[in-house]
């Protein structure tokens, strides 16, 4: 299973600039000045970049993606991504799929998003929409302001 992303604030540089190798977990990568992520830097390890995001050195520990898929640096995929049905659930985005957003739970098993009566196990018995689960509000750092 590849590693996953979650919304994070960067790193900023001494200056209050964004730091030019940025870092998540298990994955590194390099942004240009603007804090733009350059996605061809993503790497399983550690990235040392210079001002313009070129690697300078790359120590890596194996694939991010299976073969064939390219990686990508997530975002904020996750920033209006909701699961009504668990609400207690991370978001988090999948760097090999075009950081596409799925939650977990707190033991990081992928949980279901659909809709509590849609759900298979409330097929057989009443469900009510209003079933008191509410929307969270999720706090994201906001890359453009």
């Amino acid at each position: 299973m590849p590693p996953t992303m979650v919304v994070a604030p960067p790193v900023c540089s001494s200056d209050g600039g964004y730091a030019v190798s940025q870092s998540q977990g298990q994955l590194a990568w390099c942004v240009n000045r603007f804090g733009v992520p350059i996605d061809s830097t993503l790497t399983k390890g550690h990235v040392s970049c210079n001002v313009n995001g070129t690697i300078t050195k790359r120590v890596s520990s194996g694939d991010i993606c299976p073969e064939g898929q390219a990686p990508k640096v997530c975002r904020d995929e996750c920033s209006l991504a909701t699961c009504f049905a668990h609400p207690d659930a991370m978001c988090v985005a999948d760097p090999c799929n075009k950081c596409v957003p799925y939650f977990v739970d707190a033991a990081g098993d992928k949980v279901d998003c659909t809709a509590i009566c849609d759900q298979e196990a409330f097929k057989t018995a009443p469900c009510h929409v209003n079933s008191g689960i509410r929307r969270r509000i999720r706090f994201t750092f906001n890359q453009t302001s």
